[in-house]
């Protein structure tokens, strides 16, 4: 999938998925709407039960990393600087994040789910700091939409 992910800090985060199907993802503040756009559904969910031990908990949260995570360094020979993470919370559905930075930046995410799936997250194109304004973490339920909470 390839896509563009907003942060605005504290606990609000957009991604606007576009391949290979449109979707949005719209964090509040205090719920996440999962708008798929193709099938005219929304779903939603308190924000906190989505997202303990999770990467977002991880780049939304005001609380230091060490509250919801176990860290090591690693060193995977590449030549960039890797930290694993093993969420502190048991019954998640992420077992292992391993982070890389490449000149001090964030260039690679790696998740491992419990079923021993793995995710691989590349971000480029990084901009630290924009201005965002705080309408585009409001989500607008689009008519005719199916609405479904899941909490």
């Amino acid at each position: 999938s390839t896509g563009t992910f907003y942060l605005l800090r504290p606990n609000r985060f957009r991604w606007d998925y576009e391949t290979p199907n449109e979707q949005e993802i719209v964090a509040d503040g205090s719920r996440i709407y999962v708008h798929d756009k193709e099938l005219n559904q929304v779903t939603h969910s308190s924000q906190k039960k989505i997202l303990d031990g999770t990467p977002a908990q991880l780049l939304a949260s005001e609380q230091p990393v060490e509250d919801y995570f176990r860290l090591s360094n690693r060193d995977e020979g590449d030549g960039r600087t890797w930290v694993e993470l093993v969420p502190k919370t048991e019954d998640t559905e992420i077992v292992k994040l391993r982070i890389a930075f490449n000149d001090g930046k964030l260039d690679n995410l790696l998740m491992e789910d419990r079923f021993g799936q793995l995710t691989r997250f590349i971000f480029t194109d990084l901009k630290r700091n924009p201005q965002l304004d705080y309408a585009m973490f409001r989500f607008q339920r689009p008519a005719g939409s199916d609405f479904l909470q899941v909490d």
